[in-house]
């Protein structure tokens, strides 16, 4: 028996010589990265410059924690395409991470507004594509599910720690949510040394509140991670290191 498709891609150029595609169906999985191969060949076929994508069918979307991850470690044609992008109202937080990221894209929920906008040429320059400098940082964050989800994106010196501390902080504050999820996964450099780390966790800014907190790093950092566990353990905060989100997800919520 056949294998029915888990998604389908169609796609046509409108009267503007614009390729306007559709995908519908699931993109997890494994299924993400066959959609943007598909994606890729389609727009190679065309030669495409400028593309409206309307995915207010898809089943289920990329974690927006995960968005900065994908543009840095992965290059995809549709990375470089000036896109206007059609979604549901509820997935508008998802453009917004894909804009932060610097991918050339607009987020729309009508898609004569996204043919207007991707007529008229007006790419506003924030959104090209950009590179963070050395020892930037830059924080997004977001609740779901009674979780406060911090993701860290850039790089690290450790004279920025410290603002760090305080910006998050002010989130925990601002949300007023006991559970912290914190996504190092995306920042690139290397983590803050033993004496860093020992300092920090001991001597933290006096605003930050006591809340339970799950780390989430790269197995290759594994190592400073657990390093970190113990220390915050000795000092008497509740901090555990994952390399899963979904781990770390089910242990803040006391699975």
């Amino acid at each position: 028996m056949e294998k029915k498709a888990e998604y389908q891609i169609s796609s046509f150029i409108n009267n503007e010589g614009i390729p306007e595609i559709t995908i519908t169906g699931s993109t997890k999985g494994d299924n993400f990265f066959k959609v943007m191969n598909d994606l890729e060949t389609i727009l190679k076929e065309y030669r495409a410059k400028k593309a409206i994508f309307d995915i207010r069918s898809l089943e289920g979307r990329v974690e927006k924690t995960e968005v900065y991850r994908l543009t840095r470690n992965h290059h995809f044609l549709i990375y470089e395409v000036e896109s206007a992008m059609v979604d549901l109202p509820e997935n508008a937080s998802l453009g917004d991470a894909a804009i932060n990221a610097g991918l050339p894209w607009e987020w729309f929920t009508d898609i004569d507004e996204a043919r207007k906008w991707i007529k008229s040429g007006q790419i506003r320059s924030v959104r090209q594509p950009q590179l963070l400098k050395k020892s930037e940082y830059k924080i997004l964050s977001s609740v779901k599910d009674g979780i406060l989800e911090v993701v860290l994106t850039g790089e690290l010196i450790k004279s920025a720690v410290e603002d760090l501390q305080i910006k998050i902080a002010d989130i925990i504050i601002e949300k007023g949510i006991n559970n912290l999820l914190v996504d190092d996964r995306a920042m690139g450099g290397s983590r803050i040394g033993t004496m860093e780390t020992y300092t920090t966790v001991r001597r933290p800014p006096p605003s930050i509140p006591r809340v339970k907190v799950a780390v989430i790093d790269r197995p290759e950092n594994a190592k400073q991670g657990e390093f970190l566990e113990t220390t915050a353990f000795n000092a008497g905060h509740v901090l555990k290191f994952f390399t899963d989100i979904d781990a770390a997800r089910a242990w803040l919520k006391g699975k």
